[in-house]
């Protein structure tokens, strides 16, 4: 069953980090190099930054591809690579439902990166998985995700949702 699979909102997202870099710094040189009117200089700086900015917003948010997935009750599949185009880490793992101990949440700026990180148990040695930035998904997704896997952790680790 899957449980999360955000490859359309990656899609988008990357597009929009090409198209604000893109269309940023083209709209900023042409205010400088071509001869145009006051009016338009001004225009063309002012939508050059704000492009900018959106760039810069998404490389704090750093959005990353989630895909999660429980296999037969007994196995979580995970795989994640970040949205931004260039210098991906891919990562996929998969837990044993048995060995899951807890699940962390984490919010940053102003709960605009959600972060997760899975705990395992296993001959009573206790791992921590890596942080999974979850700034892509919905908050409907979230709460999808976090009700799913409350149902595979120990009753004494469940966290109301």
């Amino acid at each position: 069953m899957i449980i999360a699979d955000n490859k359309i909102q990656v899609a988008k997202l990357r597009l929009a980090y090409i198209v604000s870099l893109a269309i940023g710094i083209l709209l900023l040189l042409s205010s400088f190099l071509f001869n145009l009117t006051v009016h338009e200089k001004i225009t063309g700086i002012v939508l050059g930054v704000i492009l900018l900015l959106v760039f810069i917003y998404l490389l704090i948010l750093r959005p990353n591809y989630i895909y999660m997935a429980i296999e037969n009750n007994a196995k979580l599949i995970v795989r994640t690579y970040s949205a931004f185009p260039l210098f991906r880490k891919y990562k996929a793992f998969e837990i044993n439902t048995n060995d899951l101990y807890d699940v962390e949440m984490n919010y940053q700026f102003f709960n605009q990166i959600k972060k997760m990180r899975f705990t395992i148990s296993k001959n009573n040695k206790v791992g921590k998985y890596p942080w999974l930035i979850l700034s892509a998904l919905s908050n409907k997704d979230i709460k999808l995700i976090h009700e799913k896997l409350n149902k595979l952790l120990p009753p004494g680790k469940r966290k109301k949702v």
